[in-house]
């Protein structure tokens, strides 16, 4: 089996996900603008008190719907500009479910259990860095393999 064929079968529980930024609904953009940055996470995900998972909060919806011409945008609850109802990957489905799941430009996915309850968040920066630390000859072309030399000047 190829090794993009192996990674694509890796069922997500498998990976080494760092925890999820977590926040309730009526927490201040500021907060979790904060707690996004300290975790180095391009995402928060919204929970209710008792961690039902309500949404995500992605650093697109920082950009695309926060309005930065208002002084008080960080005093914005979360739940005002979160996509909610996202999409989410169940942990026993496989990197290559997440990525199918994730085309179109999601760029960060929540992984629950089989109650829904939320146990981690996969990214695309996770997925390449799997690829690239289980198989750094196939993902990782240094010194360049002859057969991969890009030759024009656009690659072609």
């Amino acid at each position: 089996m190829r090794a993009l064929d192996v990674i694509a079968l890796t069922r997500l529980v498998e990976m080494d996900l760092p925890p999820p930024v977590r926040v309730t609904a009526g927490t201040v953009l500021g907060e979790v603008v904060q707690a996004m940055r300290q975790a180095r996470s391009g995402a928060a995900l919204v929970e209710t008190g008792d961690g039902r998972l309500i949404g995500i909060f992605t650093e697109n919806d920082l950009m695309m719907r926060v309005r930065h011409d208002d002084p008080r945008w960080r005093e914005c609850p979360v739940a005002e500009v979160m996509t909610a109802d996202p999409v989410v990957a169940t942990a026993d489905g496989t990197i290559g479910d997440a990525l199918r799941s994730m085309a179109g430009g999601r760029r960060h996915m929540p992984v629950v259990d089989t109650t829904g309850r939320v146990l981690a968040l996969v990214s695309i920066r996770e997925i390449l860095q799997h690829f690239a630390e289980r198989f750094p000859k196939e993902f990782l072309n240094l010194p360049p393999d002859a057969r991969h030399e890009a030759y024009g000047a656009w690659g072609g």
